[in-house]
């Protein structure tokens, strides 16, 4: 239920962003999320990790890259090339909460995954 709404109000929020993004850009942040997270994943297995773990890591690793490059965006540039050059860490933060919502369903279905 939490879930639902944490996805209901980010979406609504950014849906102007949403809507006028590039269909480029919302492919690539949507596969650089996913994979993101299929690669931590996979890392974790190989590492030994034990189920649970294997899930965190993959969720972080898919989420992780939207607010360092807000971050970053914030620190290094002036205040007026800010709202042009953010759109696109606002536009994969959104999408990576999508498909990790998505990614988590999964897991809540199969917890030994």
């Amino acid at each position: 239920m939490l879930l639902a709404v944490l996805l209901i109000t980010s979406v609504s929020d950014q849906l102007d962003l949403l809507l006028t993004a590039e269909g480029t850009s919302l492919l690539a942040c949507v596969f650089v999320a996913a994979s993101g997270m299929a690669l931590g994943y996979l890392v974790a297995r190989l590492s030994g990790l034990q189920p649970r773990q294997r899930q965190a890591v993959s969720l972080e690793t898919g989420v992780q890259n939207a607010p360092l490059a807000i971050a970053v965006i914030l620190a290094t540039f002036p205040k007026a090339k800010q709202e042009a050059l953010l759109k696109l860490p606002f536009l994969y933060a959104m999408t990576a909460l999508c498909v990790g919502s998505v990614v988590t369903l999964v897991y809540r279905r199969f917890p030994w995954a």
